[in-house]
């Protein structure tokens, strides 16, 4: 049971660390985005 708990546990901090590594890139990619549509917005 407490293996188990252990298991998940290990599973979610691994998670975890994916996310902190893909962090940057998608918060790099949401300002190009929010950019993308200024511009868009800007040369109507």
């Amino acid at each position: 049971e407490v293996a188990e708990l252990l298991k998940e546990l290990e599973i979610l901090t691994h998670d975890q660390r994916e996310v902190e590594r893909y962090k940057p890139l998608v918060t790099h990619f949401l300002e190009q985005s929010e950019l993308a549509i200024i511009e868009l917005e800007s040369s109507y």
